[in-house]
């Protein structure tokens, strides 16, 4: 029901006091874009490219197909989800009162997502169990009381805690599982609220993972409307044992990496023990008041704003470097070679006051500190050359993708840097661009898919992975199905114990890619 910010129950209240106050056809109307598909009705914010609409919206389906065949629902004829996909979470706060949360209400009889635009690839495949789960709710709230099946339930489905674990293995490397004691509580009224967020949410999803791989399907849809465990289960000490089977047989599939990820995420606070509302004059705020100017482009209201602030953050190295990152993107490096002698020697901090000097033209002492970067590894070739070291500049801090002609003399370690700058750049925001964009995702992909990646970089075939579906509107169908098959030939998947949730994400990867060419051909 929420996302990402997990507040249950009493967003709930909050949610439905926006609606009063902040009707959906009044906002409906603030929002204007429309789009219209078998089971939805999408209205969006008229900032969003219709391109990008147009792949979510299939996306939107792909969750609805996958969905109801998991879960045997037979949906209603001419029945449509409303989808409200708003500018960003600014503008989201300002039509319903809720800015980096996510929400079904499921209250109402009409089936809504309202979902900020750059949260849509974190959030809608879970906020769409929420609406799918109506169809097997509470005859009062549409779904259920118990949150433990609610947010267990889009957890299971979605598996999307991590991209590199499984459920199963975020609690299977844990030193205990959650005993038969922990898991009643957390069917308790407040139980789901008193553990920590990773507990809850993390151990849910597992638990009724189990239940949905190990009995049949209506025993969950009628635990979820009754909000209790159906009877048709064994008893829950049964239940437990046999989970820990489950989890006892997963744990010899983990490594550091699910160990990492269990700590960062059983570390999390309760509800309860989170800190309450927002100081306004904290250094996020400032931090964020800083990204909403510039997202509406107001650059002389960001750029008062950097100028007056640098001195009210605190010496924490993170702030400060987001101060610095945010004055070389107003192309006033000035400001930080001003200030470039604060306390923190990280490199990231040390990148920045580099390409201060290089956005200066100071090209000596821009020298002078990439040397430092690079004692122990390789010099990318675009710091050899100052005419290159400019294009990197204007690639990391400025919006511009350069043109064809630019993009033809780039080396790969340039062609690197486009990518992870512009790779998630909304389709048909910059028409012009596209084919340069299109051409460096395409062969950096092929290198990402067909070298070694190297064991200690524990990450690039995931993110490639993610770069990959992300940009499947921007290649050809050739060029998918050669990609894909070198990621099935990738050694990441062939050998002898290839990560779990890495198969499972391919097989999900590659189901979403037959989906978009079955309904492309079909609505074509």
């Amino acid at each position: 029901m929420v996302s990402p910010n997990h507040l249950g129950f009493g967003f709930w209240f909050f949610s439905t006091l926006a609606n009063i106050f902040s009707p959906f056809g009044f906002t409906r109307n603030h929002i204007q874009s429309a789009l219209f598909t078998e089971h939805l009705k999408l209205f969006a914010s008229v900032h969003i490219p219709r391109e990008e609409l147009e792949e979510w919206a299939i996306r939107h389906e792909f969750y609805f197909q996958t969905q109801t065949e998991l879960l045997e629902i037979d949906w209603p004829e001419n029945r449509k989800i409303h989808s409200y996909i708003y500018r960003d979470a600014w503008q989201k706060k300002q039509l319903v009162g809720a800015k980096e949360t996510s929400f079904v209400p499921l209250w109402l009889s009409q089936d809504q997502l309202h979902i900020a635009y750059e949260h849509l690839p974190h959030v809608l495949e879970h906020e769409m169990v929420h609406v799918i789960s109506k169809r097997f709710g509470n005859i009062v709230l549409n779904g259920s009381w118990n949150m433990v099946l609610v947010e267990g339930l889009a957890e299971a489905i979605t598996q999307n805690t991590s991209a590199h674990s499984t459920l199963d293995q975020l609690v299977a490397v844990r030193q205990e599982y959650p005993s038969e004691e922990e898991i009643s509580s957390l069917f308790g009224l407040f139980g789901f609220y008193t553990q920590s967020s990773g507990l809850s949410y993390t151990v849910a999803g597992s638990f009724v993972k189990y239940l949905i791989d190990h009995y049949p399907i209506d025993l969950i849809k009628e635990s979820y409307k009754k909000s209790r465990l159906s009877e048709g289960y064994p008893l829950i000490n049964q239940l437990v044992d046999q989970w820990h089977d489950r989890l006892e047989n997963e744990k010899v599939l983990t490594d550091s990496l699910d160990r990492r990820r269990s700590e960062q995420l059983f570390g999390y606070e309760s509800i309860w023990e989170q800190d309450g509302p927002r100081n306004y004059n904290h250094p996020a705020a400032i931090l964020d008041q800083w990204a909403y100017h510039w997202a509406r482009s107001d650059t002389s209201s960001a750029l008062e704003l950097l100028a007056n602030t640098f001195q009210a953050l605190p010496k924490e190295p993170r702030y400060r470097i987001s101060w610095f990152e945010h004055a070389l993107e107003l192309q006033k490096p000035e400001l930080v070679l001003k200030h470039r002698l604060f306390t923190d020697s990280s490199l990231v901090a040390k990148r920045l006051i580099r390409d201060a000097y290089a956005m200066s033209g100071l090209w000596a002492q821009a020298h002078e500190v990439n040397e430092e970067l690079f004692v122990s590894t390789d010099n990318p070739s675009f710091f050899q050359d100052s005419l290159m070291w400019a294009k990197y500049i204007s690639l990391r801090y400025t919006t511009h993708i350069p043109s064809n002609e630019e993009f033809l003399g780039f080396p790969d370690e340039l062609i690197d840097v486009l990518v992870f700058e512009f790779w998630d750049r909304p389709l048909g925001l910059d028409p012009n661009g596209e084919e340069v964009l299109s051409n460096a995702i395409l062969k950096w992909l092929d290198k990402q898919f067909t070298r070694p990646i190297p064991s200690t970089d524990l990450y690039a075939f995931s993110n490639a992975l993610i770069i990959f579906e992300r940009s499947l509107a921007r290649l050809s169908e050739d060029q998918i199905d050669r990609i894909v098959k070198d990621i099935e030939n990738h050694p990441y998947l062939s050998k002898e114990s290839p990560r779990k949730q890495y198969l499972l994400r391919v097989q999900k990867l590659k189901d979403w890619i037959q989906f978009r060419k079955t309904y492309s051909s079909t609505n074509a």
